[in-house]
């Protein structure tokens, strides 16, 4: 396995998944993720065997990912600014509130032998499938952080 790129272990990462992280636990998911991700390529240009050009890329961005009620949700981007990770994890909650109208079951994740998550607070609900009430009294326009005053 080959080292992971300075420059990329020197983005944001930590800051960033705070933000999201923070944001998504003021709205009382049950689960979330923040994911950062970087391509690169190459592209090279070729014409009868002889290099014409060569064309490097090099694009970051980032998902956040929730449950919230039994219901994913998920949103990306790619300015890496807390303000941006914050904004795409309140999108993220709005999928989640407006797929809970058509998502039929509720979502459980399952624990995983082995798992190498650290434990951020978030915990897991346990909610039956089939709930009674899911859905009821919810309002899918509006985003209201679960925790009063933020």
């Amino acid at each position: 396995m080959s080292p992971v790129d300075q420059s990329f272990t020197a983005l944001p990462l930590h800051r960033l998944a705070d933000a999201a992280l923070q944001r998504a636990r003021d709205f009382g998911v049950s689960h979330a993720d923040f994911r950062l991700e970087r391509l690169r390529g190459q592209r090279l240009g070729l014409r009868d065997a002889e290099l014409e050009g060569v064309h490097d890329t090099d694009e970051v961005g980032f998902g956040v990912r929730v449950i919230l009620d039994g219901t994913w949700g998920f949103a990306s981007g790619v300015d890496l600014t807390a303000q941006e990770v914050v904004r795409v994890t309140e999108e993220a909650v709005q999928v989640a509130q407006v797929s809970a109208a058509i998502s039929p079951v509720a979502v459980e994740l399952a624990g995983e032998a082995g798992s190498r998550r650290r434990d951020l607070g978030l915990g897991v609900r346990r909610q039956p499938v089939g709930r009674p009430g899911r859905g009821e009294g919810r309002d899918a326009d509006r985003l209201e952080p679960a925790c009063p005053g933020t």
